[in-house]
């Protein structure tokens, strides 16, 4: 199964880096042959890149070039630009150690021009990411203003509204105070009337 080929190659990394290169060599041809289905290109490129490490850590160039190049070969089928660049760095690392500076160069720059691409690449999604935080924080301050002039338009129509409110009622009262003047005022002229006759 997959996963337990990625074990595999798990392991195959973890007795690379206790240079047991027997052990490593092991798990990773174990990895790969347990991969029976030769579609699954991701797992097979990602296996071959191990056993080309420990097949360099070994000092097994030869070989390093053989299964640096499968995995070159599925990395470029499933458009991996990661296994792309270790591939080529392996590849030109393994020539160098071969003497064969012409061969290692040309990788080298195979190398250096995808590190480029994945670099660029990131670049522009760091960009876009920035940009889209940018333009959210924007949009969210521009919320934050558009509710705080809401709430200071609430608050100026219920200001207005007490204001109308109390005019109304001091309206109200003014009009009962006269209404009694009024009344109070006829009573005095009803009372005087009753004096004078």
């Amino acid at each position: 199964s997959l996963l337990e080929s990625s074990i595999y190659n798990s392991m195959a990394d973890v007795y690379l880096n206790k240079k047991d290169f027997v052990q490593a060599k092991t798990l990773a041809t174990k990895a790969i042959k347990m991969v029976t289905d030769t579609t699954q290109y991701y797992y097979l490129a990602e296996h071959y890149i191990t056993l080309a490490k420990i097949q360099f850590e070994a000092k097994e160039y030869p070989q390093v070039i053989i299964s640096a190049g499968k995995a070159l070969r599925w990395g470029k089928t499933i458009w991996v630009k990661e296994f792309e660049k270790r591939s080529y760095e392996i590849l030109s690392e393994a020539y160098e150690k071969q003497n064969n500076p012409v061969k290692s160069y040309e990788f080298y720059k195979l190398y250096s021009e995808i590190k480029d691409s994945i670099l660029n690449t990131e670049n522009e999604r760091q960009i876009k990411y920035m940009e889209g935080k940018f333009e959210m924080d924007k949009k969210q301050k521009e919320i934050e203003l558009l509710n705080a002039d809401k709430k200071l338009t609430d608050e100026k129509i219920k200001h207005d509204k007490n204001l109308i409110n109390a005019f109304i009622l001091g309206g109200i009262i003014l009009v009962l105070a006269l209404c009694m003047a009024v009344y109070a005022f006829a009573n005095k002229r009803k009372a005087n009337r009753k004096l004078h006759s």
